[in-house]
C-alpha cells in the first residue's frame, strides 16, 4: 500500500517540485511516442531557478525505443550545462508494477505516511537519453530564459547589461583617444623630423664653409712651416 501511494503521488509531486504552474507551458512535438513540455522552473524550490531556469517534461510512450533529446535554446547549450534530472521508471515487473523508481531508486512513503524526498540526479549537458516507458523532469537552473526571470534576476540582468554597455563605451573611448594620441605623436614626429632636417642642412653648410679641404690644409700647413723656418734663420742672421 505504501509503494502504491508513493507511485500515485510521484508524478504530480515531481511536477510541482520542478515546474511553476503559474507560468505558461510550451508543448513540443518532435517524434512519435515522445512528448515534451517546457515550463519555468519553480522559483520557491532552492536551486531550481538560479537564472531563468526551465523545467522540461519528457515522456517516452514507446515500449522498446529510447529517445535522445537535444535541448537547444538561443545562447544555451554545450556539454558543461548543469542539469537536474528527475527520471521516473516502472519497477522490475514493468507498467503493472506496484512501485515506481526515481533515478533508479524505489520510492516509498515512510511508516508515518510522509511522502518521500525527491532527490535529483545532478548531470551536465543538453543531450538527454530517455528510456522506453519512462518520463522525467529535466531542470536547467541557468537556462537564461527571460520569461522565467524573477524580479531579482531581471534586476541583476539589467545591471550586467548596463555594466557591459559601460565597458564597451569606455573601451571605444580609450581606443578613440589612443588613435588621436597616435595621430598627434605622428604629427609631432613629422614636425620634429622637418626641424632636424632643416638644422642638419644648415650644419652641413657651415661645416663645408668652415672646414678647409684636405689638399688645401696640407699645402697651407707646408707654407706655414716654411715661413716659420725662414723667420727663424732671419733672426739668427740678425
Amino acid at each position: 500500500a505504501a509503494a502504491a501511494a508513493a507511485a500515485a503521488a510521484a508524478s504530480p509531486l515531481s511536477w510541482w517540485t520542478a515546474a511553476d504552474q503559474s507560468e505558461g507551458s510550451s508543448a513540443i512535438s518532435s517524434a512519435p511516442f515522445l512528448r515534451a513540455y517546457v515550463h519555468c522552473a519553480r522559483t520557491t524550490t532552492p536551486g531550481l531557478n538560479r537564472f531563468g531556469g526551465i523545467a522540461l517534461l519528457l515522456l517516452n510512450l514507446a515500449s522498446a525505443t529510447k529517445h535522445l533529446v537535444n535541448v537547444t535554446l538561443p545562447g544555451f547549450g554545450g556539454a558543461d550545462v548543469p542539469r537536474l534530472d528527475y527520471v521516473l521508471t516502472p519497477g522490475p515487473s514493468g507498467l503493472s508494477a506496484p512501485e515506481i523508481l526515481l533515478n533508479g531508486k524505489r520510492l516509498a512513503v515512510s511508516t508515518d505516511g510522509a511522502l518521500p524526498h525527491l532527490e535529483p540526479r545532478r548531470a551536465h549537458g543538453a543531450v538527454i537519453e530517455l528510456a522506453p516507458f519512462s518520463f522525467g523532469f529535466f531542470v536547467f537552473p541557468d537556462a537564461g530564459a527571460r520569461p522565467c526571470f524573477t524580479e531579482q534576476q531581471t534586476a541583476r540582468l539589467k545591471r550586467a547589461e548596463a555594466e557591459a554597455e559601460a565597458r564597451e563605451a569606455k573601451e571605444a573611448k580609450e581606443l578613440k583617444e589612443k588613435g588621436a594620441s597616435k595621430a598627434a605623436r605622428g604629427q609631432s614626429r613629422a614636425k620634429s623630423d622637418d626641424a632636424r632636417k632643416g638644422k642638419g642642412g644648415d650644419a652641413r653648410k657651415i661645416s663645408e664653409a668652415d672646414f678647409v679641404p684636405s689638399d688645401e690644409r696640407k699645402t697651407s700647413g707646408k707654407r706655414t712651416r716654411e715661413n716659420m723656418n725662414n723667420k727663424a734663420r732671419a733672426e739668427e742672421l740678425l
